[in-house]
């Protein structure tokens, strides 16, 4: 591994508060030929035998990100982030530059499962009023319920799918994901 993506994945780490001995294990670890793991927190054998709840605790105290683990940065939360006195010049620049991907498209995730609850539990309340309106009818509108349900999680599903596998070129593209032949 270059030395450029090992620093860039020990700024990621110190800038999402992971301990310093996953992160390291992390930028050592390779998989066949030569790739590493997926990006995202990977714990360590030590820590992975720590209890997990002490260790979250942990992460959220060292954290650089302004959301807590394991929520992403949002595009809106990089003024201050770029300001942190706990990241030196070279650690900015390399968060500044990578702000694309460590936002992970958080923004419109965030907002497509916000926006699948309220699809879901406006369902569920059209429902529960429909019984009660019409209580005779019932078998029918809990079939309709479930319809109405499996379109909105179909079409959640396949929004996710699209934003991820955006995420997973703009990473192969960046050189973050290696694909060997």
């Amino acid at each position: 591994m270059d030395e450029t993506a090992v620093f860039r994945d020990r700024t990621f780490g110190k800038f999402f508060g992971f301990p310093d001995c996953c992160v390291d294990a992390y930028c050592s670890k390779t998989l066949k030929h030569g790739v590493r793991p997926l990006c995202g927190f990977r714990r360590c054998d030590a820590c992975a035998a720590r209890p997990l709840e002490q260790l979250i605790s942990e992460i959220n105290a060292r954290r650089i990100c302004p959301k807590p683990f394991p929520l992403p940065p949002t595009s809106e939360d990089f003024q201050t982030i770029l300001k942190d006195s706990r990241l030196d010049a070279a650690e900015r620049e390399c968060i500044a530059s990578h702000q694309e991907a460590l936002t992970s498209r958080s923004d419109e995730i965030r907002g497509t499962i916000e926006e699948m609850h309220a699809r879901l539990s406006a369902t569920e309340t059209k429902l529960v009023d429909d019984v009660k309106r019409e209580p005779a009818r019932e078998q029918y509108f809990r079939a309709m319920f479930e319809v109405e349900r499996d379109e909105q999680l179909n079409d959640f599903v396949e929004r996710q799918y699209l934003i991820m596998r955006e995420v997973f070129v703009r990473q192969v593209k960046s050189g973050h994901i290696k694909i060997r032949h």
